[in-house]
């Protein structure tokens, strides 16, 4: 499987780059093709320009500031997002560019009615995310990250194969919390068929 992986995550140290590191090398030990995508490591501008804004839904036009992102996300079978969970959302670069690359005619069918959803190749919509909210506060906010996402999904590749992991309280766990976990998601995307 051809598989976009994508970092949001500032810091090249952080945790969540650890578990994106940790993805990879499952991922590639398993065969799969993997092109990465560290968004702060590109200097990704996550704001929508004006001009963009424009031609948005113009779809001779709407790709030409994204056009290498558009490329690697309808080059992939899979997709995989790793970030943090920020405020219960995604970091800003992130969502910047799924603003900015699902684009009309790109990822979806702009159209009178329903979204046609045009990422007929994903087989795999994968997220893996930290948060510093306990399981029960997730919950209890109505688990916002995973809503959006599956919403995405749902718009773009219903087809394709939800995979969410997160881990809970990042800022209180332990470091042999932190080993457990990312041996899970060693595990997981080893075994990704």
């Amino acid at each position: 499987m051809h598989i976009l992986a994508v970092l949001a995550h500032p810091s090249r140290t952080s945790f969540a780059a650890k578990v994106f590191t940790t993805a990879i090398e499952a991922l590639t030990e398993a065969g799969h093709d993997v092109r990465t995508l560290d968004l702060y490591g590109e200097g990704f501008e996550a704001r929508l320009s004006e001009p963009e804004w424009r031609v948005n839904s113009d779809e001779s036009r709407n790709r030409a500031t994204v056009e290498g992102f558009v490329v690697d996300l309808l080059w992939a079978d899979g997709l995989l997002l790793v970030f943090p969970t920020w405020w219960s959302g995604v970091p800003a670069i992130l969502k910047g560019w799924l603003d900015r690359v699902f684009l009309p005619g790109v990822a979806f069918e702009l159209r009178p009615g329903p979204f046609r959803p045009m990422l007929t190749r994903l087989k795999l919509f994968a997220a893996i995310t930290t948060c510093g909210a306990s399981r029960w506060q997730t919950l209890a906010l109505f688990d916002p990250v995973r809503v959006y996402l599956r919403a995405m999904r749902l718009a773009v590749a219903p087809q394709a194969k939800p995979a969410f992991m997160r881990l809970h309280r990042m800022d209180t766990t332990s470091q042999e919390e932190r080993v457990q976990f990312l041996e899970h998601v060693r595990e997981r995307f080893r075994k990704l068929g």
